[in-house]
């Protein structure tokens, strides 16, 4: 079996554990927001009538 890493989750005390984002997270975050913002403004512009 795989060793446990990190910290004993039985400790009992009543103190959750929270977990960090690491640097990878906050990038694939910021690549995922991006797509979407491109996404909404294309949708918009490609959307909307051209007012004349």
């Amino acid at each position: 079996m795989l060793a446990a890493t990190g910290r004993a989750r039985s400790q009992g005390k009543g103190i959750a554990s929270v977990q960090s984002a690491r640097p990878r997270d906050m990038g694939a975050l910021v690549l995922v927001v991006g797509l979407f913002l491109v996404l909404f403004v294309v949708s918009t512009a490609l959307g909307s009538p051209v007012i004349r």
